[in-house]
């Protein structure tokens, strides 16, 4: 803290007014100082979470990239797999309507369902 003498004031109201001026203007400095060492902080904050936001950006879009190519996948196993079943259900039911007539057929819905 810096303080004038009287020797360097001239009279005593004058040092009064100036020391206490001083003393005002050195908290005022101490303030912006604080209020410049916030606005640094915040500065870095914003760079880190424009830096998180980025990142979590390119993970989304790895993320949504890989959830259509997996729903591709998955529509080509049901299609398949409706394939697989629509054979296997015609070769058994070809098996088991090998000789039957369409009234022996209706009358042996059972045993065609024991083939399945």
């Amino acid at each position: 803290m810096f303080w004038l003498s009287l020797s360097e004031c001239g009279t005593g109201s004058n040092c009064f007014i100036v020391n206490r001026l001083v003393v005002e203007k050195e908290d005022r400095i101490i303030e912006l100082e604080m209020a410049v060492e916030r606005a640094a902080e915040a500065t870095v904050d914003k760079d880190r979470l424009l830096e998180v936001m980025h990142s979590d950006k390119t993970a989304l879009s790895r993320a949504v990239a890989q959830n259509k190519e997996l729903k591709n996948q998955l529509a080509e196993l049901q299609n398949s797999f409706i394939k697989m079943v629509c054979t296997v259900t015609v070769t058994l039911c070809q098996r088991c309507l090998c000789g039957f007539s369409a009234l022996s057929w209706m009358t042996s819905v059972p045993n065609i369902l024991l083939c399945l």
